[in-house]
């Protein structure tokens, strides 16, 4: 076989292992996810006074970068909000200050945070306090507003960017693979026939 038909077989089997890389590590489930373990207020959770914060606790460690972390919105009877500041992360638990003088009410409490495998996981816990019946139950395949809302609040990574980041990836290995097989090849004895 000829060493420019070496080179070219090569390339391609370095490109169909690649492809295959790229295509599995596609294809892993999405049940990877973090999930919120607990929370305070706890969902439907009537609470006498007004809490002075709130806290999420999830089963990773939460990412948190600059301009993209942890969003919380606590949204009242009135549909004003009554979160404080931003919100903290350490580690898997993430907490958000209340405002005061939080009146008697039904209450959604929003979020938004990047799981440790970098998608964005959202929900909304609903409670109330004082004097008020119970919180309003939100319907488990509604898209809730409040979460909406969060979501125009954080910059979070497009869906395509892991995509396209793994299929780069993929393309330096190649690359890499053809380089390093071609460089094999020129420096491999010529035999004489």
């Amino acid at each position: 076989m000829s060493a420019r038909r070496r080179r070219w077989t090569a390339a391609l089997v370095a490109v169909a292992i690649s492809f295959a890389g790229v295509m599995l590590i596609g294809a892993m489930p999405a049940s990877a996810h973090d999930q919120l373990i607990s929370s305070s207020p706890g969902e439907n959770e009537h609470l006498a006074e007004a809490p002075s914060q709130v806290t999420l606790t999830f089963s990773d460690d939460v990412l948190a970068f600059e301009g993209m972390g942890a969003v919380i919105r606590i949204s009242g009877p009135s549909g004003d909000t009554w979160q404080e500041g931003d919100a903290t992360t350490d580690g898997s638990v993430v907490t958000g200050a209340v405002a005061r003088d939080m009146p008697d009410g039904a209450y959604t409490l929003a979020w938004q945070v990047v799981s440790a495998d970098g998608h964005t996981i959202s929900g909304v816990i609903p409670f109330t306090v004082g004097e008020v019946g119970a919180a309003p139950t939100l319907p488990p395949t509604a898209e809730p507003t409040a979460v909406a809302a969060v979501a125009e609040e954080a910059t979070p990574l497009p869906p395509v960017l892991r995509t396209v980041l793994i299929g780069i990836g993929g393309a330096v290995v190649a690359l890499v693979l053809v380089w390093a097989i071609s460089r094999g090849i020129r420096r491999s004895p010529t035999r004489k026939p």
